[in-house]
């Protein structure tokens, strides 16, 4: 099989034409076939079946299409039914309108699809919103509980220290009382001691 390959769309790694090779072989329990596509000059440039589809999908050739390549049995079939039906049937496949509706019910499927995980993820996100709130509360009423407990911390510290001034006071009360005492004993020592000698 030609393809004349000019023009802007042309593919240019084949030169200004591509020549399609199948080859059939007998070989195996049903045979077997092999693609090989040429440049210009003959030479091989690819194969198997994903370049000839390639090359088909680039140059927008539509093998299925029997407008396009109209095989023996389509013509047959076409031109010996007198049937409206099978009439429909080609011009469906010819103007690829049944492909378009088949495309559309899947399109429609799958918009009917991602609608259905969109509403199971909008459930599956209020339940981890949930969560997420009721972890917050938690974690907010442990930062509570910990300033509240760092709070009590401080305040048993200030008692003791304010006990322990309050006791500073008094002691320095006794000291100074333990002073005038002393101060007292050592007066009257010295009174004692000079009326004794006086004597």
């Amino acid at each position: 099989l030609f393809l004349h390959n000019r023009g802007p769309e042309a593919l240019q790694q084949y030169g200004p034409e591509i020549c399609i090779e199948r080859k059939l072989s007998s070989a195996g329990k049903n045979g077997t076939s092999a693609f090989k596509v040429l440049d210009s000059n003959l030479r091989a440039v690819g194969h198997g079946m994903h370049t000839v589809r390639q090359i088909a999908e680039r140059l927008n050739i539509h093998v299925d299409n029997p407008c396009v390549v109209l095989k023996q049995s389509a013509a047959k079939q076409f031109l010996n039914s007198a049937k409206e039906r099978d009439k429909y049937r080609f011009f469906m496949q010819a103007s690829k309108l049944g492909d378009f509706v088949d495309i559309l019910r899947e399109s429609h499927d799958n918009v009917e699809n991602a609608w259905e995980q969109h509403r199971h993820t909008s459930d599956a996100f209020s339940v981890i919103q949930q969560q997420y709130d009721e972890c917050k509360r938690n974690y907010d009423n442990l930062l509570s509980i910990q300033a509240q407990e760092k709070l009590i911390r401080f305040y048993v510290r200030s008692e003791h220290w304010m006990a322990y001034h309050r006791q500073q006071q008094k002691v320095q009360q006794l000291r100074n009382k333990l002073a005038v005492v002393q101060h007292r004993i050592c007066v009257g020592r010295d009174t004692f001691d000079a009326k004794k000698n006086a004597l």
